[in-house]
């Protein structure tokens, strides 16, 4: 299954400690390592791999790919 850009999610700000908010992805990176900050600019994604993933999104917000879920 692949994450994309453009596809609505289930988002849980406060670094996953909120209740989830579906949210639109305008922007993925992938990154070297878990948790980092700054990647490869990616259109798409397989979920296995959030962990890697650093994602812009349409509330003004970026997030971990651990505090993702499909919508």
């Amino acid at each position: 299954m692949k994450i994309k850009v453009g596809d609505t999610v289930m988002w849980r700000g406060s670094f996953g400690c909120e209740t989830p908010l579906p949210a639109k992805i305008t922007g993925i990176e992938y990154c070297k390592e878990p948790r980092s900050k700054y990647g490869i600019t990616v259109d798409e994604s397989d979920w296995k791999d959030k962990e890697y993933l650093v994602v812009t999104l349409d509330n003004k917000h970026w997030a971990y790919g651990e505090q993702l879920d499909p919508a």
